[in-house]
């Protein structure tokens, strides 16, 4: 059931992209091309450890102009839409995402998290209380380290 929950969050990730007020647009630009395509998952860690289960499910991000589909092979997985908003102009890059565009707009986010983009590697991690994201938390490394609640995920481009 815990790998479920952390299923919904990884559902999440749906979006359609925006930048926050004052971000470069040519840092947007390229940021929004090096995720362009097709992300599988190839490892999940919350608190440090391995979520091997979370990996069995076979989900795949695809990202194409504004917007991002999330797949999964599992029966039980429904793909969902959700809104992100980025802030390419911080080290680590920021990403947040929200069910609704209204969400990002009034600070009602569900979840703030940080990400990268490295060649064929796309990382995403964010807080999480218990096994729920964590709102109005944003982690302070792209990374998830024995009790940090950080939930990290690493995705490979599809070819």
């Amino acid at each position: 059931m815990r790998k479920l929950q952390v299923l919904g969050v990884l559902i999440s990730l749906l979006a359609i992209f925006s930048v926050s007020p004052g971000a470069d647009d040519d840092a947007l630009k390229a940021g929004l091309k090096a995720l362009e395509g097709k992300w599988e998952v190839t490892a999940c860690q919350k608190d440090g450890e391995e979520q091997a289960d979370v990996i069995k499910l076979g989900i795949k991000l695809e990202f194409k102009d504004a917007n991002m589909e999330i797949t999964g092979s599992d029966p039980n997985f429904t793909p969902q839409k959700r809104f992100i908003k980025l802030d390419v102009t911080t080290t680590p890059k920021l990403m947040d995402v929200a069910e609704k565009a209204e969400e990002l707009k009034d600070g009602t986010k569900l979840l703030e998290g940080l990400y990268s983009v490295d060649g064929e590697t796309f990382k995403f991690c964010f807080q999480m209380d218990g096994d729920q994201p964590a709102k109005g938390k944003r982690p302070s490394a792209l990374e998830s380290k024995a009790g940090s609640g950080v939930l990290l995920l690493t995705f490979k481009k599809v070819k």
